[in-house]
């Protein structure tokens, strides 16, 4: 696909976005973190380690929240929202037997058909991450390769749930670690959504973002 079949597709799915934000948004609270076993009154050992974070639980209600959309809205007649997709045909066979490596998998996927990766059918390439999972920065880097390969997404998102975009900074430059964040790339769009509110960020906002910290500490 050619920067400018790209740049097309992205204007005409544009609303796309726009509505898993307002699906992000509707989302509850509930299904963002939830308490293990017995609460702090029926338990003294209770302790905030008994949180448990869930992306799939959050991806479960994430689809149910945008189908409502989809029903309501004829843009969506051709396309399938579908949830740790892989598609069977050989070339698409053939990506993920070189990306899968690194064990990705999509946890959700806007498209026009569940058998093929041809260009103009492939909407969105959704992961999902809370801020308390560690594979952050990881994750960011195999969804860059990604965006190199004939899948021909027009949108590679990535959702930080639970989190700000200062915490989704921090994980990308890895505190003390100085990880490279020059190799994650520009076209990933990353949607922080902290009580239920959506913040939508590129890549590259980040890292300009970060370049301007690293004046600043000079």
């Amino acid at each position: 696909m050619s920067a400018e079949e790209k740049e097309s597709g992205r204007s005409k799915y544009e609303f796309c976005i726009r509505d898993l934000n307002f699906a992000l948004e509707h989302v509850n609270q509930s299904y963002v973190r939830w308490t293990l076993g017995k609460t702090a009154e029926e338990d003294d050992s209770y302790s905030s380690t008994a949180n448990n974070y869930c992306e799939r639980v959050f991806a479960y209600e994430l689809y149910h929240q945008f189908r409502k959309i989809m029903c309501d809205n004829d843009k969506y007649q051709r396309l399938f929202f579908n949830g740790e997709q892989q598609k069977d045909n050989s070339h698409f066979k053939h990506l993920l037997d070189e990306i899968n490596k690194e064990k990705v998998i999509p946890d959700l996927v806007l498209h026009e058909n569940t058998g093929t990766s041809e260009y103009g059918g492939q909407i969105l390439y959704i992961e999902i991450k809370t801020k308390h999972n560690n594979d952050v920065y990881s994750d960011l880097s195999k969804l860059s390769k990604l965006t190199k390969t004939n899948l021909n997404f027009y949108y590679y998102v990535f959702i930080y749930v639970d989190g700000t975009v200062e915490d989704l900074i921090n994980k990308i430059i890895g505190g003390r670690l100085k990880k490279d964040y020059t190799i994650i790339h520009d076209d990933i769009l990353c949607i922080c959504i902290k009580n239920q509110k959506a913040i939508p960020i590129s890549i590259k906002e980040i890292k300009m973002e970060i370049e301007k910290r690293k004046q600043l500490e000079l």
